[in-house]
């Protein structure tokens, strides 16, 4: 099973994905508030085209945080921020979140408010019945001595810097449970292949989103985005169009319809008109 985080976008990769690793595929990828982090966040589309997999891609959810996380109240905002990306992808109870303190050996004080933060964060991750989530924590060995002992992790994930002393320690030590190796280029994405320790479930999940349905016209400056994502799926599972599905109807969209029309005797002009969507729908 082929396992990474990637800031990349996944989509137009996901053939080549599959394609390369027939026993499974899990993209770690990011959540994160704020319009600097955006460029790296997941957004519906690629979700959509993950569940369009049916499983042989799965999820798992990794909260960015703004900063190294301090204290109950920022704990308590990143914890509602996540809530509502686990919801708005359909993650089931136990699925995979990080949350993440990148830095090596936090101490005194600095350590007890990473804790409360984590404490908080998770604590928004819970209902009556327990946490919706497997709580995975990306950072050092000290932190999660810490996080371990007040009971508030269940995945421990060393950060990549194999200068921080204590990953070093923990992996020589076997005491992890996901570990990055390497940083390499997936199937062009830039991307920290990841290697499971254990076989207990770290909450990898297929999203609960259905792609939107093709209408009977898909018209490019008239089109809503749900439409245009219906026509690039569409595309790209009867055509291997290898698009991007964003719900943008660019050149790389019209010069996919134009392809398609040419290769079925249609009127080429890279418009998906009804006689071009009922082809695209006639397509087993």
């Amino acid at each position: 099973m082929l396992i990474f985080d990637t800031p990349t976008n996944t989509t137009s990769a996901l053939p080549a994905l599959m394609a390369r690793s027939p026993d499974g595929v899990v993209a770690l990828r990011y959540v994160a508030p704020g319009s600097a982090n955006l460029w790296k966040t997941i957004k519906v589309s690629e979700a959509r085209a993950i569940a369009a997999t049916a499983g042989k891609v799965r999820l798992g959810l990794i909260y960015e945080t703004n900063g190294r996380p301090r204290g109950t109240s920022t704990g308590l905002a990143d914890g509602d921020y996540a809530l509502s990306q686990l919801k708005l992808f359909g993650a089931p109870r136990g699925a995979f979140m990080s949350y993440t303190s990148d830095e090596d050996t936090p101490e005194g004080s600095q350590l007890t408010a990473l804790g409360d933060a984590f404490a908080a964060f998770f604590d928004k991750l819970t209902d009556s019945k327990g946490s919706l989530v497997n709580r995975v924590c990306y950072s050092a060995g000290r932190t999660y001595d810490y996080l371990n002992r007040r009971g508030l992790i269940d995945v421990e994930w060393p950060t990549q810097s194999m200068g921080f002393t204590d990953t070093r320690k923990d992996i020589n030590a076997g005491d992890w449970d996901l570990r990055q190796l390497l940083s390499s280029k997936i199937c062009g994405l830039d991307t920290d292949q990841d290697l499971m320790r254990t076989d207990k479930p770290l909450g990898f999940f297929t999203p609960n989103l259905a792609a939107p349905s093709l209408p009977d016209e898909v018209l490019p400056h008239t089109a809503s985005t749900e439409d245009v994502e219906a026509l690039q799926n569409a595309l790209n599972a009867k055509a291997a169009a290898g698009l991007t599905v964003d719900g943008v109807y660019g050149k790389g969209t019209a010069g996919a319809v134009m392809a398609f029309q040419k290769a079925h005797g249609l009127t080429v002009d890279g418009v998906a008109r009804p006689a071009t969507v009922a082809e695209l729908k006639g397509l087993a």
